[in-house]
C-alpha cells in the first residue's frame, strides 16, 4: 500500500515501531544534582575576595566591644525574663492568700504528679462514633 492509497483511505501513515536508544558506556544519564557543589569545591578562590576577607579581620579592640555588647543585650534578656517570673510569682502568692483559709495549705503544695501517658488531645473536629474499634479492626485485617 502507497501512501497515496492510504491518505485516499483517510489514513495519513501508520504509527512506526518506538525504537530504544542505545545507552552510551560511562553515561549515567541525567543531569548531576551536586554538580554546581562539586565545581564550587573544586574552584580556586577569588583573590581579591579573599583580600576584602582578610582586611575585615577585626582588630582586638573592636571584638572586645562587640562581646561587650553581646553581654549587655543577653543580660538584658536575662533580667527581662527573670523579671516576669518574679510577677508571676507574686500573682501566684497573691491568688494563693485571696483563698480561704481551709484551701491555702493545698495551694501551697507542690504537684509532682506526672502527666497521663494518654491525655486527651482536643481537635477541631467532632468525635468520630466507634473510630479506635475501627483502626483496631484495619490493623487485625
Amino acid at each position: 500500500i502507497t501512501p497515496a492509497v492510504l491518505r485516499q483511505l483517510g489514513c495519513r501513515s501508520f504509527k512506526k515501531a518506538a525504537t530504544v536508544p542505545e545507552k552510551k558506556e560511562g553515561k549515567t544519564g541525567g543531569r548531576d544534582p551536586y554538580a554546581l557543589l562539586k565545581a564550587a569545591i573544586a574552584a580556586e578562590p577569588d583573590s581579591e575576595k579573599m583580600q576584602a576577607l582578610s582586611a575585615e579581620k577585626p582588630t582586638d579592640s573592636v571584638r572586645r566591644a562587640r562581646l561587650a555588647e553581646y553581654s549587655r543585650q543577653a543580660m538584658s534578656e536575662e533580667k527581662r525574663v527573670n523579671g516576669h517570673l518574679s510577677r508571676l510569682i507574686k500573682l501566684r502568692t497573691a491568688a494563693v492568700a485571696a483563698l480561704p483559709e481551709e484551701l491555702q495549705p493545698a495551694a501551697r503544695r507542690r504537684d509532682t504528679t506526672p502527666f497521663p501517658v494518654q491525655r486527651r488531645v482536643f481537635t477541631e473536629t467532632a468525635p468520630i462514633d466507634d473510630f479506635q474499634k475501627k483502626l483496631l479492626r484495619r490493623d487485625l485485617d
